[in-house]
């Protein structure tokens, strides 16, 4: 991958989660920040650009560096339990202060609070039509779908028999449940934009012209009213199986915004690497900040909720003060959880390491090139 192209990656991965972050701030503050209603229904969107960045990343790394089966279960769970446990610990630690300082704006149990961070923990939130993330942390629900994408991925990639393989998915397909599946193919756009950008270079005109097409795609389709309509459709059409779908009832708008997103990252990666000079000059601040995105997401809610609901008395300033010590806690967590996930792969490399065979190696897989096809390796 060429360093132009994970620079935009790491802009676009950015943007998502300050996008999620301004549509919790807009919905939780009693007076909302000028300009935040703009973004106030582009959440669902945001995590689908998510989806998308998070399976093109992964078939890059699996095609590159994690070639081993224990190396890529090392790396996921480290990568996510270096900002769960963090994250879940803020969580409860602000729940506890909040029941006690601003009881009415906490109204859930403890008992219901611990149950949703023991099933976040162990990434059993949203199996089938079970929806148990914290109250007080909801962007934790896609968690509980990435989870099960990063070990499906790795089943499909890792196993060498071809009978355990399939007999692997279908298991662990049987345990997700409709509702993670529904969504399991915006996932894999991404690996597929990984796959086509690989194999195919488009002319710099080629690709200007989809990056423009795709681009005035994604704003007509957010402006068109399509998501509702489209939601409703899928309601009427499942029935009673559509309670407690969630955020998977949005299935169609959800397929439609993922391939005009992966059409616009394929575009990009010719794009970006002519604006060489430009992301050079930038790179040391978007590596700095998109470091922080993961943290952004998961830490956000809960310190905003809380902020909210002890800081009635501060008046005008309230919400650029919210905001500001949101952002500013974010940045000191995430960058402990920087330090906590070397120490964290080790560990679970030194246990994966025993128990999953040496032979267990990255395949070829549909959809995927060939090490030699990598992007920006011409």
């Amino acid at each position: 991958m060429t360093k132009a192209a994970s620079l935009y990656i790491d802009v676009l991965r950015l943007v998502a989660a300050l996008v999620v972050f301004a549509v919790h701030a807009h919905y939780l503050l009693p007076k909302p920040m000028p300009g935040l209603w703009r973004l106030a229904a582009l959440g669902g969107e945001a995590v689908t650009v998510f989806f998308v960045l998070s399976g093109l990343v992964i078939a890059h790394v699996v095609h590159t560096r994690e070639t081993r089966a224990a190396d890529y279960l090392a790396s996921r769970f480290a990568r996510l339990y270096s900002v769960v446990l963090p994250g879940l610990a803020l969580t409860a630690t602000l729940d506890i202060a909040g029941k006690l300082l601003a009881p009415a704006d906490y109204a859930f149990t403890i008992g219901q609070d611990s149950r949703a961070l023991l099933a976040s923990l162990l990434f059993v939130n949203e199996l089938w039509w079970t929806s148990a993330a914290p109250p007080s942390n909801t962007p934790f629900w896609s968690l509980g779908y990435e989870f099960w994408y990063y070990l499906l991925y790795a089943a499909l990639r890792y196993l060498p028999d071809r009978r355990v393989r399939w007999a692997t998915l279908l298991t662990l397909g049987a345990a997700c449940g409709p509702k993670i599946l529904l969504l399991l193919p915006v996932w894999q756009l991404g690996v597929a934009a990984y796959a086509i950008a690989g194999r195919h270079r488009l002319r710099p005109g080629m690709a200007v012209f989809h990056a423009v097409v795709s681009a005035a795609g994604l704003y007509l389709l957010v402006a068109s009213g399509a998501k509702a309509e489209w939601h409703n459709a899928t309601v009427a059409a499942l029935g009673p199986l559509a309670q407690g779908l969630g955020p998977s009832s949005h299935v169609l708008y959800t397929y439609a915004f993922g391939v005009l997103t992966t059409l616009h990252l394929i575009a990009m990666v010719t794009l970006v690497p002519l604006f060489g000079k430009l992301w050079r000059s930038g790179e040391r601040a978007i590596r700095a900040t998109s470091a922080q995105t993961f943290a952004i997401y998961l830490f956000h809610y809960p310190l905003l909720k809380f902020l909210v609901a002890v800081t009635g008395s501060i008046g005008v300033l309230r919400g650029p003060v919210v905001i500001a010590v949101t952002l500013a806690t974010i940045a000191a967590l995430g960058s402990a959880g920087d330090r906590l996930k070397p120490a964290l792969r080790r560990w679970f490399l030194a246990r994966l390491g025993k128990s999953i065979p040496e032979g267990y190696r990255a395949t070829a897989g549909v959809g995927l090139t060939n090490p030699s096809d990598a992007i920006g390796r011409r």
